[in-house]
């Protein structure tokens, strides 16, 4: 099985073109490798992939933008209540800004001396500019961090059939497009998210983002 799976692995890899951030895609897409703990090559050439589904690149002014990613530390300065394209603006007047990452839940802008790892955050978004090429890539594990009592509300991927949290989260797991989920209590309903745009409070609510931590 293993053989079967490093040749599929193989083959994928030659599909990469020699591009910054499609170099990033493969990078963070073999690495997700280490999330699950599975034997056979078919799940585990599933959550490969998912990551590379992930990775968004967007092109802003001077800046390259990774949605649903972070990066940690460099901090320079925190600007609270913005909206993104102020914060992006803030980062390119400010010589000294070689980054930033964008709480779009909370509208929080962090700008950034240094440029470091991505790692999976669907909360954020983050830039850095276009002169100080391509970033590189966490190797840190991908996790499911459970949210209770809150909801999520955003680009839904579909609903599953699970009546428990623990099998809506697993569904999300298995799901290449899926960042996270919401699981109603009162409903016994499973809803999977695709691109998580806000969260809310919810008594009867569970919810689980995918994420990576920093170290």
């Amino acid at each position: 099985m293993r053989g079967l799976f490093n040749l599929l692995l193989k083959r994928w890899e030659t599909r990469v073109a020699k591009h910054p951030h499609e170099r990033l895609c493969k990078q963070l897409s073999i690495r997700s490798i280490s999330w699950v703990a599975q034997t056979e090559a078919a799940p585990i050439l599933m959550q490969a992939r998912s990551r590379l589904h992930h990775l968004r690149l967007h092109r802003r002014g001077a800046f390259n933008a990774f949605d649903n990613f972070d990066m940690s530390g460099g901090e320079l300065r925190t600007i609270k209540k913005i909206e993104l394209s102020k914060c992006v603006a803030a980062c390119g007047v400010d010589k000294s800004c070689q980054a930033y990452s964008f709480d779009k839940w909370n509208k929080w802008c962090f700008l950034k001396s240094k440029v470091s790892s991505l790692i999976l955050e669907p909360s954020t978004i983050s830039g850095m500019r276009k002169s100080g090429g391509g970033p590189s890539a966490s190797s840190n594990a991908i996790r499911m961090d459970r949210r209770d009592g809150k909801s999520f509300q955003g680009t839904h991927v579909r609903d599953a059939t699970p009546i428990s949290p623990d099998l809506c989260e697993q569904a999300c797991q298995q799901d290449k497009e899926c960042l996270g989920f919401t699981f109603s209590k009162q409903k016994d309903g499973c809803r999977l998210f695709g691109d998580i745009a806000t969260l809310s409070l919810d008594k009867n609510a569970i919810s689980g983002v995918k994420t990576q931590y920093a170290q």
